[in-house]
């Protein structure tokens, strides 16, 4: 789009969200544009039913898929885009799969490279967009493992062009391919979920280029397909993309040999566009009921009285919208996969409300009544983009709502009934009562900062926005939140903005990767409280935290411990650093035999392999066993956290023996780079540290050998090497002294 065109969008067109315009550090060429809309045929609608992605289905328990990221032209609203694929297709491939398989992806990343800095970034570029050409996969919504070739999205897997050889300085352990296998539980519950890119700095310009298919799991407790009505209704898959592109084709601004690096906002530029699409297919944006390729909107046939499952999968990295169906109840059955305990129907008067990430089974009854029924995207908190814009190729004005698709109803009445009762997944999810709480926790989340716009020059200004959760952004060095295995956990997610500040009138989607949540409140800025199925709670696992509100989720740690993460799915703010590390650790006590004559050692089984201890022979007077487990609920020892006070680096253990110790230990600690609440501290002063038993910390006894960067670990540790020469009551911890700021972050404390 050209300024002349978009001076016409008015006020309200700035900042919209088709076509946002923001400063960028390049101005691209529209050579061949003009603002003058082509005379274009008008050409027939598609049949969803049928533009579907292709399935791949499980075979004997197996899953084997080569998903290939490569850059391939595809036409959207007949434009014709380079874009970022999988597999050269969009949308992606379905895959089809039941409890127990196992999904065995080979994931090749043939996307170009892009520059040097793209794999050897610096730390203080790393919440800002960067490597858009690394990648890795998400298992959106999936209950496995997120350790090893599983669901680890700590993964790095960057351009095949890179090689040792290829390119000087280049680090020599980077991942051009991957062999995922993930391990499906047999108690899976049955449901609709999806896969993506999820490499920090590059999933959003990923996931607006379309990378994202569904993930389905059937034949599980909580199946839709096994409820009586439903088994001989249709089931069709509906996939909601919000893509970005220039007029060039591409993703603007995401070269940076050519371009800055510059805050997320400036991807959006003049001639940018955001074009929505179902299946893959255009969202009508044309006053005349088409798009700008000529084509009317996609539809879906329906007979009189038939009923129909779609799942609806908001495979989108921005926004949130409102949804409806013309003259029709919309029914949810299935919230992110996860059959609900009772139908909830939405309507014109009280539509549909979704965001990023969510998926959910909605179940339509057609009306007796033969006709074209609109199914419409409606305006909902959008925060800094509040209307819909239609490409400026097609000359279009801002809307309230957009046509997603028709529903055309015709044919011969069919006798069909919805669900008179649910079949939830009780077994696999039971309801989290009060008394289960071990645990509260708050989790903020905020921006700072804001970007102005100067209506004199029709450009944004500075964008100073930072994106936090609890004061703190995203460092891979850094476990946030550490969890028990078996624990349950009551969180309170705040959404923190600024009431004097329109800008911030935000929503932060809030996902948890492996665990699902149980959604007990969300709180509105008004005032008012929603208490899903009232007050019992909805199981999701994507959940909107509204603008100056607040959501309170019930969480069970179960199955997986590891490191995992939880972020907002604003994929904008999650690049920029509104995601956090949780480690989720086995407290089942480690026990080894240790014989006189020969020593032994005790080795901790977690996923940062947090402690050896080493015993000699003649380190006990007789045989022994040894057992080390991990204490939480320990609290910083000394001080109230000012400089030159000591604090913990997250990492307190406990040592017991039957006999005391005779002669010296060699015990080797692995710990985080960084304080879990973010505080600064002296390098120089770490050491390990064990309780004088009369509530203080001592270092009499212990000798440091040696620090070094630790091997090995999914995160940045390093290793502190100590001799021991007594346990004495068995508790130690790594501690060091601050060097500035109080320990900030989330407020946590034992249930009540």
């Amino acid at each position: 789009m050209k300024r002349r065109d978009f001076l016409k969008l008015g006020v309200s067109g700035a900042a919209a969200t088709g076509l946002a315009a923001c400063n960028s550090s390049s101005n691209e060429s529209l050579a061949g544009t003009d603002s003058t809309t082509p005379a274009v045929p008008e050409t027939a609608p598609f049949n969803l039913e049928t533009h579907q992605a292709p399935n791949v289905y499980s075979k004997n328990g197996v899953l084997e898929f080569k998903l290939e990221t490569k850059f391939a032209p595809v036409t959207v609203n007949g434009f014709p885009l380079n874009y970022r694929t999988y597999n050269g297709v969009f949308p992606s491939h379905t895959w089809v799969t039941r409890p127990g398989d196992t999904l065995k992806i080979h994931l090749v990343n043939n996307f170009p490279a892009l520059s040097e800095e793209d794999i050897n970034h610096a730390a203080e570029e790393l919440n800002v967009p960067h490597a858009f050409n690394n990648t890795n996969l998400h298992v959106h919504g999936l209950n496995v493992s997120p350790e090893g070739n599983q669901d680890n999205v700590l993964l790095d897997i960057v351009p095949s062009e890179w090689t040792p050889e290829k390119i000087k300085g280049l680090k020599t352990d980077v991942l051009t391919e991957f062999n995922y296998e993930i391990k499906i539980p047999q108690d899976h519950i049955a449901g609709t979920f999806w896969y993506h890119p999820h490499k920090h700095g590059s999933s959003f310009p990923q996931v607006a280029s379309g990378m994202a298919g569904f993930l389905l799991v059937e034949g599980g407790e909580g199946d839709l397909a096994q409820l009586p009505e439903l088994a001989n209704a249709k089931t069709i898959n509906l996939s909601f993309s919000e893509l970005i592109f220039n007029a060039k084709g591409e993703m603007p601004g995401v070269n940076p040999l050519t371009n800055d690096r510059f805050p997320i906002n400036s991807l959006f530029k003049f001639e940018s566009m955001m074009q929505y699409t179902i299946n893959g297919l255009a969202i009508n944006e044309g006053e005349d009921s088409k798009t700008c390729s000529g084509a009317k909107p996609p539809y879906l046939k329906m007979r009189p009285g038939e009923v129909q499952r779609w799942r609806f999968a908001m495979m989108s990295h921005l926004q949130t919208y409102k949804f409806m169906l013309q003259d029709h109840d919309i029914h949810v059955a299935s919230w992110d996969g996860i059959t609900d305990v009772a139908i909830e129907t939405y309507n014109a008067a009280a539509p549909l409300v979704l965001g990023p990430g969510n998926r959910v089974d909605i179940l339509v009854k057609a009306s007796n009544t033969p006709g074209t029924y609109p199914f419409k995207m409606l305006i909902e908190q959008f925060g800094e983009f509040p209307l819909f814009i239609t490409p400026g190729f097609c000359g279009g004005q801002p809307r309230m709502d957009m046509t997603a698709f028709n529903v055309v109803v015709e044919g011969e009445p069919v006798t069909m009934a919805l669900p008179a009762v649910l079949n939830p997944p009780q077994k696999r999810l039971p309801d989290v009562k009060t008394e289960e709480v071990t645990r509260r926790r708050r989790i903020n989340f905020e921006i700072v900062g804001d970007v102005l716009f100067d209506w004199t020059t029709f450009q944004f200004q500075k964008d100073t926005r930072q994106y936090f959760i609890s004061n703190l952004k995203f460092n891979p060095s850094r476990v946030n939140e550490t969890v028990l295995l078996g624990a349950v956990e009551e969180w309170e997610i705040v959404n923190l903005h600024a009431e004097h500040n329109s800008s911030l009138h935000i929503n932060h989607p809030f996902h948890l990767h492996v665990n699902w949540l149980q959604v007990m409140e969300v709180h509105h800025a008004d005032g008012t409280i929603e208490r899903p199925n009232e007050g019992r709670g909805r199981w999701m696992d994507n959940i909107d935290v509204p603008f100056r509100g607040k959501v309170v989720v019930r969480i069970r740690f179960e199955k997986f411990a590891g490191v995992t993460v939880f972020h907002c799915h604003v994929l904008a703010h999650e690049d920029e650093g509104m995601m956090y590390l949780v480690e989720v650790v086995d407290p089942t006590p480690v026990i080894a035999n240790i014989t006189t004559a020969a020593g032994g050692v005790l080795a901790s089984t977690d996923s940062t392999k947090r402690l050896t201890a080493k015993f000699g022979a003649g380190a006990f007077a007789a045989d022994t066993t040894v057992s080390y487990h991990y204490l939480l609920d320990i609290q910083n020892p000394v001080g109230n956290g000012a400089a030159g006070d000591l604090a913990g680096l997250e990492r307190y253990f406990r040592l017991e023996s039957a006999n005391p110790l005779v002669g010296p230990a060699t015990i080797e600690v692995n710990f985080p780079l960084e304080l879990a609440r973010g505080a600064t501290y002296d390098p120089t002063t770490v050491q390990l540290y064990r309780s004088n038993g009369a509530g203080g910390w001592t270092t009499d006894g212990i000798t440091t050998v040696s620090i070094a960067p630790a091997t090995g670990t999914k995160i940045a540790n390093n290793k502190l090497i100590s001799t021991v020469t007594t346990l004495g009551d068995g508790n130690f911890a790594v501690l060091a002294r601050l060097i500035s700021g109080t320990p900030t972050g989330p407020m946590t404390d034992a249930a009540h």
